[in-house]
C-alpha cells in the first residue's frame, strides 16, 4: 500500500514495468483535453524511455509550454493512477518478511507442483522437496535480524514503526530503493538508534530537502559506515551538513557525485576573500612552472587563510571520492588536516599531477580545530599523518615522478610492515639476495628521512602513464619507485618480487645512462646525468 501523502517535486517513483523515475512536475498540461486533469511531470533514470523535455505543445494555438525542464527524450507525462509510488520502510519489511503463523510454502514437506518441480530422465514431473521452513523462518524474523539487505524495493518513507520493526538492526542496505527526502532518511535512522552501517547508493535524494533541521546529530548517533554512491550530491556544502549529523563516522563513500566546488564552499565558510585566491593563483601557476612542486604543497599548507582545509570529521578513516569531479591536487591537500584519514579513494578523478609533500620542517603544526580537543590535535602534528592507502586508477596523472611523490605522504612510526625483515628472515632457504634486500628495507625503516610512504595503492584503467603498458610492467615500476608499497591492486608485494622488480629498473636505468650523449665513459651512477638521477631518485640507493 503506497503511503498516504500528497504528491511533492523529488519524489521517486516507478511505472508498471519497474522504470524508476523522479517527479519534476505536479499539475495540468498545456496539450491535455481535460485541462483540469492532474499529471505527474517524470524524468526517467533511462534517459531514452520518456518522450520529451518536459515541454508540451497548447493544443489551442501551437505554442510549446515549459513545464520541467529535462534531458531532451527523458520526460513523460503520466496519470497518478499509472504510477507505483513508495511505501513506508516497515510496510515493505514486513511485506518481504513472513511470520511463524504465516501458511507454509510447503505442505508435507513439498513444493506445489506447479512452482516448482524437476523432471525425471523419463519425463516425470516430481515434486522439490523442502525441509526445515520452520527453521528458517524461525532465523528470518524481524524481531531478532541485526542485518538487512532490501535492494531495489520501494521504500521511500520512514512511517512511525521503524524501530517497532527492526529493534535491532545495526547494517542496512538499500540500495536501489525509492528513498528521495532526506528527513525521511534522517527518520529511519533515528528510530534504528542502533544503525551502524548504512548503504542507500543508488537512491536519487532530492537535495533541496538536506538542511540542518531534519539532518541532526540525532538522526544516525552510531553509524560508522555510510555509502552515498549515485545518491545526487552536487556540493561539498551538502557534505559539511551530513558531516554535523555524523558523530562518529568512519568510512565515507559519496562516489559519482559532485564536489568539484570544494575549494570556493571552505572560502565561504571561514569568509575568505575571493580576490586572495586569485593572488595565490598567480604564485601557484609560477612555482608550477617552475617544476618545484613541493613548493606548491608547502605555499598551500602553510596558508590557511587562502586555502581552508576541510575541518570535521574527526573519526573518519576511508574516504571515497571516486568520480567526483576533481580537477587539481589542490583540492585533495584541502583534506590534509582530516586527523584520522588512512585511505583515500580517487578513481576517475582528472587529476592530472602529484605535488609531493615539502619537508615537516617547513610546516607548522596544525592548531586545535574542526571539533578537535587541545590534547588530540596535538598528537596530530603533520598533514596526512595517518594515511597509507590512494586509489588513483582513471586518473590524469602522466609522469612517474608523481608515483615517486607519493612516498612523501602518510608518517610512519617505524614499525615494520607485515612480511617484513623480522619476519621474513626466520624463513629457511632464504638466499644471500632476499637478505640484502631485507637488510636494506629494515635501514629504510630506521632511517630518519625515510619514514613515509604509501603501503598500499590501486593503480590501473584508464590513466595516460601507463597507457600501452602490460600490468605487470605497471606493477614492477610501481614496486621499485615506491620502497614501502606492500599491496598493489589487491595483491601483495613479497620480498623476492621486490628484489626481481628493483633488479628490473637497475637494468632499465643503465640502459637509459648508456644511451644518454651526456654520458662520459661506463654507465654507471657516477657517470649519470643529473636529469636521470632526478628522475629516477631511487636509483642511486639501488
Amino acid at each position: 500500500m503506497a503511503h498516504e501523502q500528497t504528491w511533492s517535486i523529488g519524489e521517486r517513483v516507478r511505472d508498471e514495468g519497474g522504470h524508476v523515475a523522479t517527479v519534476r512536475y505536479i499539475g495540468n498540461v498545456a496539450s491535455a483535453k481535460d485541462q483540469s486533469a492532474l499529471y505527474i511531470g517524470v524524468e526517467w533514470d533511462d534517459p531514452t524511455r520518456g518522450k520529451h523535455d518536459g515541454s508540451a505543445i497548447r493544443s489551442e494555438d501551437g505554442v510549446k509550454i515549459q513545464h520541467f525542464t529535462c534531458t531532451e527524450g527523458a520526460g513523460s507525462f503520466l496519470k497518478p493512477k499509472k504510477i507505483i509510488r513508495g511505501e513506508t520502510f516497515g510496510n515493505v519489511m514486513r511485506r518481504r518478511y513472513v511470520t511463524m503463523n504465516e501458511e507454509m510454502v510447503s505442505k508435507d514437506n513439498k513444493l506445489d507442483m506447479e512452482q516448482a518441480h524437476v523432471k525425471t530422465w523419463n519425463g516425470r514431473a516430481l515434486p522439490i522437496e523442502l525441509y526445515g521452513e520452520l527453521k528458517i523462518r524461525k532465523q528470518q524474523q524481524l524481531g531478532d535480524l541485526d542485518r538487512v539487505t532490501c535492494r531495489d524495493e520501494n521504500v521511500s518513507f520512514a512511517g512511525p514503526d521503524c524501530a517497532e520493526t527492526l529493534p535491532l538492526c545495526t547494517l542496512l542496505d538499500l540500495q536501489g530503493n525509492l528513498l528521495s527526502d532526506w528527513g525521511e532518511l534522517a527518520s529511519i535512522g533515528t528510530q534504528l538508534n542502533k544503525l551502524e552501517q548504512l548503504r542507500i547508493n543508488g537512491n536519487r535524494m532530492h537535495m533541496p530537502s538536506l538542511n540542518m533541521e531534519s539532518f541532526t546529530a540525532q538522526s544516525f548517533p552510531n553509524l560508522k559506515i555510510l555509502v552515498l554512491n549515485t545518491c545526487g550530491i552536487t556540493s561539498w556544502s551538502q557534505v559539511c551538513i551530513l558531516e554535523k549529523a555524523l558523530p562518529v563516522i568512519e568510512q565515507l563513500s559519496i562516489a559519482y557525485t559532485d564536489v568539484s566546488d570544494i575549494e570556493s564552499v571552505l572560502m565561504a565558510q571561514c569568509g575568505g576573500d575571493a580576490r586572495l585566491v586569485n593572488q595565490n593563483l598567480e604564485a601557484e601557476l609560477a612555482l608550477h612552472e617552475s617544476g618545484d612542486k613541493s613548493k606548491l604543497s608547502e605555499m598551500i599548507l602553510n596558508d590557511s587563510t587562502a586555502y581552508p582545509p576541510v575541518t570535521g570529521f574527526s573519526q573518519l578513516k576511508h574516504l571515497d571520492l571516486s568520480h567526483c569531479g576533481l580537477t587539481s591536487w589542490r583540492q585533495v591537500l584541502r583534506f590534509c588536516r582530516v586527523p584520522n584519514l588512512e585511505q583515500l579513494h580517487l578513481t576517475d578523478n582528472a587529476i592530472p599531477d602529484i605535488w609531493p609533500m615539502p619537508p615537516i620542517s617547513n610546516l607548522p603544526p596544525p592548531p586545535p580545530s574542526g571539533g578537535l580537543q587541545a590534547e588530540e590535535a596535538s598528537s596530530q602534528m603533520h598533514p596526512f599523518e595517518k594515511l597509507f592507502y590512494f586509489s588513483l586508477s582513471g586518473t590524469n596523472i602522466d609522469s612517474w615522478a608523481d608515483i615517486d611523490a607519493l612516498n612523501t605522504y602518510g608518517v610512519h612510526s617505524g614499525e615494520k610492515k607485515e612480511n617484513g625483515p623480522s619476519d621474513l628472515e626466520k624463513r629457511d632457504g632464504v638466499g644471500w639476495e632476499e637478505k640484502e634486500a631485507l637488510e636494506r628495507e629494515a635501514k629504510l625503516m630506521d632511517s630518519s628521512h625515510c619514514k613515509q610512504g604509501v603501503r598500499v595503492m590501486r593503480f590501473s584503467g584508464n590513466t595516460p602513464l601507463i597507457s600501452g603498458m602490460g600490468a605487470s610492467e605497471v606493477r614492477q615500476m610501481c614496486i621499485a619507485r615506491m620502497p614501502f608499497l606492500s599491496m598493489l591492486n589487491g595483491s601483495n608485494v613479497r620480498v623476492k618480487e621486490r628484489l626481481e622488480a628493483e633488479k628490473s629498473y637497475v637494468r632499465r636505468v643503465m640502459r637509459e645512462i648508456a644511451r644518454d650523449e651526456k654520458t662520459a665513459g661506463p654507465a654507471s651512477p657516477d657517470t649519470a646525468s643529473p636529469e636521470i638521477i632526478q628522475n629516477h631518485p631511487r636509483f642511486v640507493e639501488l
